[in-house]
C-alpha cells in the first residue's frame, strides 16, 4: 500500500460548476477529440481512476479498522501451521521407527513458509502506517480531483499519443498519478501550469486527436469499471458504511483468533509432549513458535 490517507469515501463529487465547466473548456482546447465516441472513452478512463482511487482508500480503511486483527489472525494461523507440520513429522517419523531429529523436524516447520512470513511482515507494516493516518479535508479532495482530471484529459496516454512519444511528458503524467494519490493540490495546480506550457511548447496544444478502435477501448473500459465495483476491496463500502457491521466484523475477527489460539495451545501441548519425550528441548520449540 502506497497512499496512507483518509479519503471521502461516500461522496466523489463536491463540484464546482463554473469552475468545472471552465476546467473542462481548457482541457478541451488543448487537447480536441475528434466526435462523441471520443470524449465518451476520455469520460470512462476518468471514471475508471475516479473508482481505482476509491478503492485503494476504502482498501486503507479497511486496514485502519482491521487491521490489527486481520495481522494476528494471520499469525495465529501461522503459528498452527508450523505446529501442524511439527506434528506431523513427529508421528511420521515414528511411525516409520526413526529417531526424532531437532534440525529436521526445525526444516519441516519452516519449509515453504518465507511466502507467508513475508505476508505477515507486510500487514505488519501495513496496519502501523494506516494507524498514523491523517484526515485530508473534503474540499482538497475535490479540489485536487478536479485538476487531475483537466490534466488527464490533455497528457493520459490513452487520449494523447504524444504522451508515448514524448518523454517529458510521460514524467508530468508520472508527477500526476503520484500527486493525485496524495491528494497533493499544490504539486498538481504545478503539473497542470507545466502541462499547458508544455503542450505550447512542443506546438501541439490545440493539435485534434483521433484514436482508433474506439468500441473496442469503451467496452473494455466499462468491463475494468464493473469489475472494480463488484470485487473486494470496492464491496467493503458497505461494511465500512456501517459502526454496527464494524464492530460485529471485529467480533467475529476476536472469536476466529481465540479459536486459532486455543487449537494451537492444544497442539503445541502435544508437540512439547512429543519433543520432552525424545530429548529436544521445549525452549527450541518456543523459538519456532515465536519466529511467526
Amino acid at each position: 500500500m502506497r497512499e496512507f490517507e483518509i479519503h471521502d469515501f461516500i461522496d466523489l463529487g463536491g463540484k464546482n460548476n463554473e469552475e468545472e465547466g471552465s476546467a473542462r473548456s481548457l482541457a478541451e482546447r488543448a487537447v480536441p477529440l475528434k466526435g462523441a465516441e471520443h470524449g465518451r472513452y476520455a469520460e470512462l478512463l476518468v471514471l475508471r481512476d475516479d473508482y481505482r482511487k476509491e478503492a485503494s482508500g476504502i482498501m486503507t480503511l479497511y486496514v485502519y479498522e482491521f487491521g490489527t486483527l486481520l495481522t494476528e489472525l494471520f499469525a495465529c494461523r501461522i503459528r498452527c501451521m508450523k505446529m501442524e507440520r511439527g506434528l506431523s513429522y513427529c508421528t511420521g517419523t515414528l511411525k516409520r521407527g526413526g529417531v526424532l531429529d531437532q534440525q529436521l523436524l526445525r526444516s519441516s516447520m519452516e519449509e515453504g513458509m518465507e511466502g507467508l512470513n513475508a505476508q505477515l511482515a507486510r500487514m505488519r507494516r501495513d496496519s502501523l502506517a494506516c494507524r498514523q493516518l491523517r484526515t485530508v479535508p473534503d474540499a482538497w479532495i475535490s479540489r485536487a480531483k478536479r485538476l487531475y482530471r483537466q490534466i488527464a484529459r490533455m497528457i493520459r496516454p490513452e487520449i494523447n499519443p504524444q504522451t508515448q512519444s514524448l518523454e517529458a511528458l510521460q514524467r508530468l503524467w508520472q508527477r500526476t498519478q503520484d500527486a493525485y494519490r496524495t491528494n497533493s493540490v499544490s504539486d498538481l495546480e504545478s503539473i497542470l501550469s507545466d502541462t499547458v506550457n508544455l503542450l505550447r511548447r512542443e506546438n501541439i496544444y490545440g493539435r485534434e486527436v483521433t484514436l482508433t478502435d474506439l468500441p473496442r477501448k469503451i467496452r473494455t473500459t466499462e468491463e475494468e469499471i464493473d469489475r472494480i465495483v463488484t470485487s473486494a476491496p470496492y464491496t467493503y463500502k458497505e461494511l465500512l458504511g456501517s459502526r454496527q457491521k464494524i464492530i460485529d466484523r471485529k467480533a467475529e475477527l476476536i472469536r476466529e483468533i481465540v479459536m486459532y489460539k486455543d487449537r494451537c495451545r492444544e497442539e503445541q501441548g502435544e508437540l512439547e509432549h512429543w519433543l520432552i519425550s525424545h530429548g529436544i528441548t521445549v525452549s527450541f520449540l518456543l523459538r519456532q513458535v515465536g519466529g511467526a
